[in-house]
């Protein structure tokens, strides 16, 4: 399963609007422990290399549904303190909210794996010089895929690359129609 990151282009600079949903992460590293699962090699229960997504059932399950009520008393009086109970990788997204303005460019949805690879800086660099050239952010993203296709010697890094980027100049007046309807 993907997850996505999400970088806004103001003032030409890359703001990043998410942090990727790893397991190597404190903060979910805890929650995954703390549902009695365990991350190792960046992965939940060695497996799974997301914290967070829509997939990923067995994941969903809490460690008592996985294992069975019997195996759980075989456990140390530590374990206690778990809720066996809880998914170890959940749906639930992290939001941020900003206001457009306009100094805003765009914003950039991507794979995390291409973030893997790439800096936020590298890649908004690339898209900041393709739209200069044509303009056309579907031909962007094909020109983006077809460099990251030929230049990655790793290709599992990079693939499936999902790379999206939507004008704020586009998405500004949507906005302000929005903010309008609710006043």
């Amino acid at each position: 399963m993907l997850t996505t990151r999400v970088v806004y282009i103001r003032n030409f600079q890359a703001v990043a609007l998410s942090v990727d949903a790893k397991p190597s992460r404190e903060d979910e590293s805890k929650r995954i422990r703390d549902a009695g699962g365990f991350v190792i090699n960046n992965r939940v229960m060695g497996e799974l290399a997301v914290s967070r997504a829509f997939g990923d059932s067995e994941f969903k399950k809490g460690i008592q549904s996985i294992i069975g009520q019997d195996e759980l008393m075989k456990g140390d009086e530590n374990d206690g303190e778990k809720n066996w109970d809880q998914p170890l990788v959940i749906a639930e997204p992290e939001i941020q909210m900003v206001t457009v303005n306009e100094s805003d460019q765009f914003v950039l949805l991507a794979c995390d794996g291409l973030y893997d690879v790439f800096t936020n800086d590298e890649i908004v660099s690339f898209v900041l010089v393709q739209l200069r050239e044509h303009g056309d952010t579907q031909r962007c993203c094909q020109v983006w895929r077809l460099m990251c296709l030929n230049s990655c010697e790793n290709y599992a890094c990079v693939l499936p690359i999902c790379v999206i980027v939507l004008y704020i100049l586009f998405l500004l007046p949507l906005y302000m129609l929005y903010i309008e309807s609710y006043q």
